[in-house]
This record gives C-alpha cells, sequence and structure tokens, in this order.
C-alpha cells in the first residue's frame, strides 16, 4: 500500500465542514431501529453546502442539514432536517488521505443505525 492510499483519523473536534461536501457511498455497519426503508437500502448519500440527499432503489430522502457539537466533550453531531423531522447522527471517526481524495466517514444515529460513508 503506497502512502497516497493510508487514512489517516482527523481530530473530530476540529473538523472541517467542507470535508464532508462530496458524494458518499453508503454501507450499513448496523440496522438498529431504522424508521425508514430508504435508509437500510441507501447507496449513496451527498452533503452539498446546506443540503443533502440519500438516494436508493426505495427512494431519495432530501433535507438541510447542519454539525452541533456536545457541550463536553466537542464531539460532532450530524443534524439531518426534512419535511418529517430531524435525525442526528454522532460522527465516530473520520479518515482521509493527504490530498483528501479518500475519505471515511462513520455515523451513528440515535436509532442504533450505523452507517459508513466512502468517498469516491
Amino acid at each position: 500500500m503506497s502512502s497516497a492510499e493510508v487514512l489517516y483519523d482527523v481530530n473530530l473536534r476540529v473538523l472541517p465542514l467542507e470535508y464532508l461536501y462530496a458524494r458518499w457511498q453508503v454501507r450499513i455497519l448496523h440496522a438498529g431501529r431504522a424508521s425508514s426503508e430508504v435508509w437500510l437500502h441507501a447507496q449513496q448519500m451527498e452533503f452539498t453546502d446546506a443540503q443533502w440527499h440519500l438516494l436508493g432503489p426505495r427512494g431519495t430522502l432530501l433535507g438541510r442539514w447542519r454539525v452541533e457539537r456536545d457541550d463536553l466533550l466537542g464531539q460532532p453531531y450530524l443534524v439531518l432536517t426534512m419535511p418529517e423531522g430531524e435525525m442526528q447522527a454522532l460522527v465516530t471517526r473520520f479518515r482521509l488521505t493527504p490530498s483528501r481524495a479518500q475519505r471515511r466517514l462513520i455515523l451513528y444515529f440515535q436509532s442504533g443505525l450505523e452507517i459508513e460513508l466512502t468517498h469516491p
């Protein structure tokens, strides 16, 4: 494995939002009590400056997103807003290559759903 392929952990307390702007491949690590078949069969998730999209064969979800931080630890949460309400996901890990070409993000939702997002 060359050094260009090595993924490095990013300090989540200072995670720049721009690192999230991408189209990500979705892999379910743990289904938990996912509230929607769309989440369980999601294939891609995309974050832009203010919106997010979840794409899959069972439909599409879209809405706005923001990052909030835990007051005590500074741990980032993604707050995904959609017409049906809000969902929060704890960012448990973010890794990337030095060139930022490859990225990996782990999200843990309150429902127990855990997903891994990879780019590209």
